[in-house]
């Protein structure tokens, strides 16, 4: 995972995550076939909130940082994590990418093949997916990120009302560049794809060629180049 250099309204100095965050809910000994697993995965209100974390003080969260007065009369307080940090959960009927489908945990001892991903029996595994397609960092650094999950329901919709963090996930540090460090963008995986279209038009997720996509359409253009080069002289 790395970021690159974008301008957007919060600043010239937001770094896009890339590739974006995506979370796949994860149920203990899922059955496709129990209309309870079933029913949790389509379920509304799952809820997931991400934090910015310091890679070198893990327990400190930085998403928005105070920096004292600014010197302009204004505050000093500063937004690092930047974009929609809460998002709700997208069913997915078919798993996006069976390729990579990750098996959910069992509570059972399984033979080695069981944990291996992908497969046939994955094609038709529905799963539910939270997407953090727009988040960016200010800072040049070494960061973790940090989820939350929440199941919201008409109980705790109340003022005052406190959520239950139902599971929570830390990612593994990565690191935001400079922009003469940044190595551009990758290409868009699987995943990424297949949510996009499950999405629709218009979607929060961009499909990107990557610089290895750009070089193989380059070389198709220079190959029917020298075709059609080749079949005027032959006209000739």
């Amino acid at each position: 995972m790395q970021t690159g250099l974008g301008n957007r309204p919060e600043g010239r100095d937001r770094r896009p995550i890339d590739p974006p965050i995506i979370l796949q809910l994860q149920i203990l000994d899922f059955n496709p076939n129990s209309k309870e697993h079933l029913n949790d995965l389509k379920y509304t209100y799952w809820v997931v909130h991400c934090y910015l974390f310091n890679n070198e003080h893990p327990a400190s969260d930085v998403s928005i940082m105070d920096f004292g007065d600014s010197g302009h009369g204004g505050s000093g307080i500063r937004k690092l994590l930047i974009g929609c940090a809460t998002v709700n959960g997208l069913f997915a009927p078919e798993d996006p990418d069976p390729e990579t489908a990750v098996p959910h945990p069992s509570s059972r001892v399984s033979s080695m093949t069981s944990d291996i991903p992908g497969g046939e029996s994955f094609c038709k595994q529905p799963g539910t997916f939270f997407i953090f397609s727009d988040l960016s960092v200010r800072s040049p650094g070494t960061y973790r990120l940090k989820f939350m999950l929440m199941r919201i329901d008409g109980n705790l919709t109340n003022p005052g009302a406190k959520v239950p963090v139902e599971a929570e996930a830390m990612s593994n540090p990565f690191t935001v560049d400079n922009a003469k460090r940044f190595d551009k963008v990758q290409e868009s995986t699987n995943l990424v794809r297949g949510l996009a279209k499950l999405l629709g038009a218009p979607s929060t997720l961009k499909i990107k060629k990557g610089p290895a996509a750009r070089e193989r359409a380059k070389r198709r253009r220079e190959g029917e180049e020298e075709e059609e080069s080749d079949e005027e002289e032959g006209r000739d």
